[in-house]
């Protein structure tokens, strides 16, 4: 046979017929391809927006603490600036204390004493003592050594005490001054032996 009568035997419409079912197959599994591909691609960009929305979260969380932070250390500024502050408007006052002291095997005195670097003027102090305790102050003593028209930076005064058995050992008491820039100072304090 030769090759034209075995072309001409050949059904055209089947071959055709069988080329339009090999490009569809080809086609389809090209088709498959891509939508794999598609869908992989989905999915890397559905994890990629996961990711920057955890991202995003992180960003607002890091700045919720930087601004914390901020705060934070705006407060501790406030606070160090307030305590220098402090410490330098204590620098200008005076600082004045009571002490009773031992001085002897039964003898007691109370200290007037200026532990600033400021001289303290017009000091004296008041012993809060009960009823049913007597005084351990000289009388004619307090009233010649108070007030204290001025008490030197590191200086004290004493006063004896009359310590006896219905005498207490400790105190409460004020002690009161003025400072070099006219305030007034107090304190009180508990003063034992």
């Amino acid at each position: 046979m030769e090759l034209n009568e075995f072309f001409a035997s050949i059904d055209w419409a089947i071959v055709v017929a069988l080329l339009a079912v090999f490009v569809s197959v080809l086609t389809k599994v090209d088709q498959r391809k891509l939508q794999r591909e598609s869908i992989e691609l989905q999915k890397s960009q559905s994890k990629l927006a996961e990711k920057q929305l955890e991202l995003i979260e992180s960003e607002k969380k890091i700045s919720q603490s930087t601004a914390e932070l901020q705060k934070a250390q705006a407060t501790l500024s406030q606070k160090q600036l307030e305590s220098f502050e402090k410490e330098e408007a204590q620098k200008l006052q005076a600082s004045v204390r009571l002490d009773l002291r031992k001085v002897s095997s039964n003898s007691y005195k109370f200290f007037l004493s200026n532990n600033s670097q400021k001289n303290a003027k017009n000091v004296s102090f008041e012993l809060n003592i009960p009823s049913n305790y007597s005084s351990p102050l000289i009388s004619s003593e307090v009233e010649e050594k108070l007030p204290i028209s001025v008490l030197s930076s590191g200086s004290d005064v004493s006063f004896i005490a009359a310590i006896c058995d219905d005498t207490p050992l400790g105190f409460n008491a004020t002690v009161f001054w003025t400072n070099p820039d006219g305030s007034q100072g107090k304190s009180e304090i508990y003063v034992s032996a």
